[in-house]
């Protein structure tokens, strides 16, 4: 009897088609579950960069944007100034170097001084010119005992401020017992700061804009020093910096109770005695106040609102006048930058790298190379900042 034996029958390429098909889609949905989370692991370290560097922008900004103005002790109200003789926040460039030209509003940038409670100040004892030259001190109050100088030394930047309105930057150069030798930080003008009624005081200048890093191209935040220093990069990558001022609503006015002839003022420069002519102004008068019949003191800038509130300053009242100390100072401000109380502070911070930047549009000021899910965008940070100096006299 003869038997036949059959080998085990293989796959049909149909059924072996199947189940290569049926395989793909289960091992396609597995990588569909897993992408999403590498990802996340390429794309969240950007992340807490981009965060980090906004909270580091915003940090430099409230420190010394927040530290912005300080009356000298020197210049007190008892001696007939205001809490802010000059204005302390500019919206534009100041300093020796790539400064805007006077009466400039730049939204994206901001000049301030800031003076610590225990700057080395002191009067002027002879008239200083608005020019490099020499600074004589006249020791007095707060000086050291036995200190010619009073205590400034070379390489400090200092402010003059009078009651004129008038304001000067300088850098100590060189010190010769109550000799000051300065170099002068703005434009040269033929003003001259009186002496007795002028202070020199010790402070710190800072200015914030945007500016290309050369080398990349990219945007990034800059702090200059107002004197000879570079332009000292900040943090990189901040496509956007925009900034608000707040100012008080009412004009400055006479103080009730002082004298009606020379008051002393809520803010700003108050009014020289009748008869005397400091700038350009007609005599009894400066960029801030007039005067009426019998010689009534008057505020020259108008009111914004009612009652002491802040309200958003339009850059368009910023650049019309009155001028200080007066319209041909060519270091002149608009009397409006006296109300500045507050500051609104905007930065926007893009991921470094291009791969993670979709197209140009609501979430990416620069557009990158980034497509699908695998994106950073932009971070936006908006802070008040109250300056300690200019809030503490409302």
């Amino acid at each position: 009897m003869t038997s036949t034996h059959r080998g085990a029958e293989g796959f049909s390429l149909v059924e072996l088609m199947v189940a290569l098909t049926l395989s793909l889609a289960v091992v396609s949905g597995v990588f569909r579950l897993i992408d999403p989370a590498s990802g996340a692991f390429q794309t969240q370290p950007e992340v807490t960069d981009v965060q980090q560097r906004l909270r580091a922008a915003v940090a430099a900004l409230v420190r010394d944007v927040g530290a912005a103005g300080g009356a000298p002790y020197l210049a007190s109200r008892a001696d007939g100034f205001s809490a802010a003789p000059v204005p302390a926040v500019f919206p534009m460039r100041i300093g020796r170097s790539g400064a805007d030209p006077p009466g400039t509003y730049n939204g994206a940038r901001i000049g301030v001084w800031s003076m610590a409670p225990t700057a080395v100040q002191a009067r002027l004892s002879a008239p200083l010119a608005s020019a490099s030259g020499v600074a004589t001190i006249a020791p007095g109050p707060g000086c050291r005992a036995g200190a010619a100088s009073c205590g400034f030394q070379a390489g400090m930047t200092v402010i003059v401020v009078g009651v004129a309105g008038a304001w000067d930057l300088f850098t100590v150069t060189r010190v010769t017992g109550n000799l000051v030798t300065v170099q002068h930080n703005l434009a040269d003008s033929a003003f001259v700061h009186p002496a007795t009624d002028s202070t020199i005081a010790e402070v710190t200048v800072r200015t914030y804009m945007l500016k290309d890093d050369p080398a990349t191209g990219a945007p990034r935040l800059i702090r200059y020093d107002g004197a000879g220093g570079a332009d000292v990069p900040v943090v990189d990558h901040v496509v956007d910096l925009t900034f608000d001022l707040l100012g008080e609503a009412e004009p400055p006015t006479p103080v009730t109770g002082t004298d009606p002839i020379a008051p002393r003022v809520t803010y700003g420069p108050p009014p020289p005695a009748p008869g005397v002519t400091e700038t350009t102004y007609p005599a009894g008068e400066n960029c801030a106040f007039s005067r009426g019949v019998g010689d009534m003191v008057m505020p020259r800038l108008s009111s914004l609102g009612a009652g002491p509130v802040l309200v958003q300053l339009q850059p368009a009242s910023l650049v019309d006048g009155p001028w200080c100390p007066d319209a041909s100072s060519p270091n002149r401000y608009d009397a409006d930058l006296l109300r500045v109380r507050a500051v609104v502070a905007r930065v926007r911070v893009e991921a470094a790298v291009d791969s993670l930047r979709g197209p140009t549009g609501r979430l990416f000021t620069r557009g990158g190379t980034a497509r699908g899910n695998r994106i950073v965008p932009d971070r936006v940070a908006e802070t008040i900042v109250l300056p300690r100096a200019l809030s503490a006299w409302r």
